[in-house]
């Protein structure tokens, strides 16, 4: 039977109703029609369960995939900056800020990269000052796992959120 899964549980449905409606009377055709609904039912769950697991092989297949991938930029990504490194090391080397080839043309140039020194952070008053001056935003990261354990067992506050959702496990 080519149905989708509700349809299965609608005509197993009605079957009930059958059932219910002769006053909770099974004769032997109702039966059987009740047990054809459930096995129909059943062999639904064993197809989904089959197309969840063909879905979960390539989703680690991918995974794998994309860590392979991953990695090789990261290594590509290194082999860059080591050419890169050689190159500025030959042209300063040479005393040359730029240089010419019959192919390309090559340029040193130097770039600033800023930050606040890690001890600063840890000055509340500097940080405070910061965050005034529009320097600094002050962001909060609640600590779900810390809050969970406060009040596991006991009525939680308004300000949480509990999310709440029901999945199958398929053995």
């Amino acid at each position: 039977m080519k149905a989708t899964l509700q349809e299965r549980l609608n005509w197993r449905r009605e079957i009930e109703d059958r059932i219910i409606e002769a006053g909770g009377e099974v004769n032997d055709e109702v039966l059987a029609l009740l047990e054809d609904a459930t096995q129909s039912v059943d062999d639904k769950f064993d197809a989904y369960a089959e197309v969840l697991q063909h879905l979960s092989g390539q989703d680690e297949s991918l995974k794998t995939e994309q860590e392979q991938i991953q990695a090789r930029r990261r290594s590509i990504a290194v082999a860059e900056k080591n050419l890169r490194s050689r190159l500025t090391y030959a042209m300063e080397e040479m005393g040359e800020a730029k240089r010419k080839t019959s192919k390309h043309s090559y340029s040193v140039r130097q770039t600033e990269s800023w930050s606040v020194a890690q001890m600063a952070l840890s000055d509340t008053a500097l940080m405070e000052s910061l965050v005034e001056t529009g320097w600094a935003k002050k962001e909060y990261k609640p600590e779900i796992k810390t809050i969970k354990e406060a009040f596991a067992g006991i009525d939680v506050p308004d300000w949480v959120e509990i999310a709440t959702k029901k999945s199958i496990t398929i053995r």
